[in-house]
C-alpha cells in the first residue's frame, strides 16, 4: 500500500508509516505471508510447509529459541515486513547466537528506514538476552554489495559464505 502525495508539484508515492512490534505465537500465521513473498522473490522457490513453519516459529517464540518482529501500521494489523532469528548455544564456547533466519520487506518499505528498525530490534533482542553473537546473512543478488556495507557500518565481520545444495527432493 502506497500514499500518493504532492511534494514540490510532482506527485510521489509514499509508504505509510509503521512501527515495529514484537510477534507473539498469535502473530505467526499472519507473518506466514511474508514467508511466501520472501521464497517468491529469492529465487530459490522452497516448498514451505505452512502448518510446519508456523508450528515451528510458535514454539520457537514460546520457548525462547526464536524470536520475530514486524513492522505494520498498527499491532495486530497486516505486516509490510518482519526479521526472525534462531536462538542456540554457540558449539564452540556455549554463549548463546542469535541467527537471522529471514529478513523481508515488502517493496514499498525497502528505501525507508523500516529495514533497520526491524534490524534494530533484533540487535536489542540479542542484548537483553545476554547473546555474544548475532549472525546476519543476505541472498546472492545484485543488491548484494549494498547489504555488505549496511552490515559492515554496524560493526558485522564477513565470516563465511554460504552455499545450499539439495538432496533428497
Amino acid at each position: 500500500m502506497t500514499i500518493n502525495r504532492m511534494i514540490n508539484g510532482q506527485e510521489i508515492s509514499v509508504a505509510p508509516a509503521v512501527n515495529v512490534y514484537p510477534a507473539t505465537e498469535e502473530d505467526v500465521p499472519r507473518l506466514l505471508y511474508l514467508g511466501h513473498l520472501f521464497n517468491e522473490e529469492s529465487g530459490r522457490q522452497f516448498d514451505i510447509d505452512n502448518e510446519h513453519w508456523c508450528r515451528f516459529w510458535q514454539q520457537a517464540i514460546a520457548t525462547d529459541m526464536g524470536c520475530a518482529f514486524y513492522a505494520a501500521t498498527a499491532r495486530h494489523a497486516h505486516p509490510v515486513g518482519m526479521i526472525m532469528g534462531i536462538v542456540y548455544p554457540s558449539h564452540i564456547d556455549q554463549r548463546l547466537e542469535v541467527t537471522e533466519s529471514l529478513w523481508y520487506l515488502s517493496k514499498p518499505y525497502r528505501r525507508a528506514r523500516t529495514g533497520i528498525e526491524l534490524l534494530d530490534a533484533l540487535e536489542c533482542f540479542a542484548e537483553l538476552i545476554g547473546a555474544s553473537r548475532i549472525n546476519m546473512t543476505h541472498l546472492a543478488n545484485p543488491h548484494g554489495r549494498r547489504i555488505h556495507r549496511l552490515f559492515e557500518r554496524r560493526g558485522y565481520v564477513a565470516a563465511e559464505c554460504s552455499y545450499y545444495k539439495e538432496v533428497n527432493q
